[in-house]
C-alpha cells in the first residue's frame, strides 16, 4: 500500500513542476478571482472539473504511460466535487498504465489500488490530485483582463504570469555551465500566463488555462468547470 501511494504521489510531484507555479504581476484583481472560487463551495451545489493536459514523451515513459506520436501523450483528470467534503477524484493516463481513483466521504478516503479499495483518510485523496481549485499564495496577484471571448462566448477575464520551470535545472548531476545555458535556454521562452475565465451571469469558474499570451486556443493544459446537478458521490462498493 505504501509503495503504490508513493509512486502516485511521486507522478503527482513531476506533473505539478509542469503546471508550474505563479507570480505576480502588475494591477490586482485577486479579490475578484477569490469570491469566484468561492462560490464552488456552497454546500450542496456539485460540480465538475475536467482537465487536459499534454506530456512528452520522455514524462509519459517515466509515468508508465504508453508514449505516444510526436505530440506526446494526453492524460485528463476529473473531479466531481459535492461540497463540503465529498469527492471523486479519476486520473486517465492513457494506454499502458490503469485509471487512478480516488473517494472521499466526510473525513474518510479511499484510494483504488489494483482493482481493490484501500481506505487511508482524506490526505490519501488529495495526494493523488494534481489540479487543486485555487488562487494560491496570498502575495500572488491577479490581472484584470475584462471581456474575454472563447469559442463565441465572452466571459469575465484574469490571469497571472507562470514562473516557467524546467527540470532540467533541477538535475544535481548538470555541471554549472549545463545549467545557466538552460536557464538562459528558459529565460528566452515566451511568457506564460494562467487564465481564469469567470461566467459574468453565475460568477463561477468556467475555464482555466495555462498558455502563451493569445494563445488560448493551444494552451500547456486546460482545465473546465460545469454544474451538473446528477453528481453522486459514495463510498466504494467493497
Amino acid at each position: 500500500m505504501t509503495r503504490h501511494r508513493a509512486v502516485r504521489l511521486q507522478a503527482a510531484a513531476v506533473l505539478s513542476l509542469l503546471v508550474a507555479d505563479c507570480s505576480a504581476v502588475s494591477a490586482d484583481c485577486r479579490r475578484e478571482v477569490e469570491a469566484a472560487f468561492q462560490r464552488l463551495e456552497i454546500p450542496g451545489r456539485p460540480y465538475r472539473r475536467e482537465t487536459t493536459m499534454a506530456i512528452s514523451n520522455q514524462v509519459a515513459e517515466a509515468l508508465g504511460v504508453s508514449v505516444g506520436g510526436r505530440g506526446g501523450q494526453t492524460i485528463r483528470e476529473i473531479a466531481e466535487v459535492i461540497p463540503p467534503d465529498r469527492r471523486k477524484i479519476t486520473i486517465v493516463w492513457g494506454e499502458g498504465r490503469r485509471p487512478d481513483e480516488a473517494i472521499q466521504v466526510g473525513q474518510r478516503g479511499w484510494i483504488l489500488l489494483e482493482d481493490v479499495w484501500h481506505e487511508g483518510g482524506i490526505q490519501l485523496v488529495k495526494g493523488t490530485e494534481i489540479f487543486p481549485n485555487g488562487v494560491g499564495r496570498r502575495e500572488r496577484t491577479f490581472e484584470c483582463l475584462g471581456t474575454v471571448e472563447l469559442e463565441s462566448k465572452t466571459y469575465a477575464g484574469y490571469r497571472t504570469i507562470v514562473e516557467q520551470t524546467s527540470v532540467r535545472i533541477e538535475q544535481p548531476e548538470m555541471s554549472k555551465k549545463q545549467r545557466e545555458e538552460n536557464l538562459a535556454e528558459l529565460k528566452q521562452q515566451p511568457k506564460v500566463w494562467r487564465t481564469i475565465l469567470v461566467d459574468r451571469d453565475t460568477g463561477l469558474p468556467t475555464y482555466e488555462m495555462s498558455a502563451s499570451e493569445s494563445r488560448l486556443d493551444s494552451p500547456k493544459w486546460r482545465m473546465q468547470y460545469t454544474y451538473p446537478r446528477d453528481i453522486t458521490i459514495e463510498p466504494p462498493m467493497q
